[in-house]
């Protein structure tokens, strides 16, 4: 599995396409999309709560991604260097992986940027 992407109901999606914005979005049009994103799955919201909160968690990681400059920045990067647009430099690692696995739910795993 690709550590760039998120799986969602059986699409490969970048983290923009996730949030349904173009990747030259400007920091307002991902706040935008993060608030709908947060209130579509937030638990409270949602009567499949554990699922809610899964999937909740997964747009918030994205979110501090896409918000941070210098971790946007990264992400683009990769993004470029996995599509074969830049050639791929030492010291990248991926911090977080995300699939939406068959039961509709998120899971995680750790990494970090070197």
């Amino acid at each position: 599995m690709n550590k760039l992407y998120v799986n969602a109901n059986g699409k490969k999606l970048t983290y923009y396409q996730f949030f349904g914005v173009e990747e030259k979005a400007s920091n307002e049009e991902l706040k935008k999309s993060f608030r709908v994103m947060a209130i579509k799955y937030h638990p409270d919201k949602n009567t499949n709560k554990e699922m809610a909160e899964q999937n909740f968690k997964v747009v918030n990681t994205v979110w501090q991604i896409l918000c941070d400059e210098v971790k946007r920045r990264n992400y683009d990067h990769l993004l470029a260097v996995d599509r074969g647009q830049v050639a791929a430099q030492q010291g990248f690692v991926v911090w977080v992986t995300y699939s939406w696995g068959n039961s509709n739910t998120a899971t995680t795993t750790g990494g970090y940027y070197a």
